[in-house]
């Protein structure tokens, strides 16, 4: 039996996936397993989320996430927030995406890398943004509303509403 490209299977997976969402996490649209999250109560927003498989968000304890209405998440995104991230709504995200608001810091002397502090600045994605596969968001940057990151770009500077962005390091290459 199929129906619309799915067998009894993935009708049973997805129907087993809905109703996990609406009983752990009542306002999202669907949330896909496996599903991993830290610190779940930091979060913040969620209404109308959609995940892919095995997407993992991790919110330290001092730290707050904002995921704006109706935005949509695919396979493998590593969301890593240890102070602040918002993700802007109506805002879709590729997979293998990693957004994180810190890094180490590694001008700590002779420690070792496992005891370098971190250092972290917020990083804010405006609404209506898509961003492409394996992209990698950094600290410290701000994309503008209806923003397009292209696939494999490393963002590691801000940019204004309304532009393509890509390569690595990202830059502009060419205005909506």
């Amino acid at each position: 039996m199929r129906v619309r490209g799915y067998n009894l299977s993935g009708i049973l997976y997805l129907v087993f996936c809905f109703c996990y969402t609406k009983c752990f996490y009542k306002q999202s649209r669907l949330i896909r397993l496996p599903f991993r999250t830290r610190q779940f109560s930091k979060i913040k927003g969620m209404v109308g989320f959609t995940t892919g498989v095995d997407c993992r968000i991790d919110v330290f304890t001092n730290a707050k996430l904002e995921i704006g209405d109706d935005v949509q998440i695919n396979d493998n995104v590593h969301i890593a927030c240890a102070e602040y991230i918002k993700i802007g709504k109506n805002t879709l995200i590729a997979s293998k995406v990693y957004l994180t608001d810190h890094d180490h810091d590694f001008t700590s002397g002779k420690l070792k890398p496992i005891d370098w502090p971190l250092k972290s600045e917020p990083l804010i994605i405006g609404d209506n943004c898509w961003i492409g596969e394996n992209v990698c968001i950094l600290k410290g940057v701000s994309i503008g509303d209806g923003c397009i990151v292209g696939a494999n770009a490393v963002v590691t500077k801000s940019f204004p509403n309304g532009v393509i962005i890509a390569g690595n390091p990202a830059k502009i290459i060419r205005f909506r």
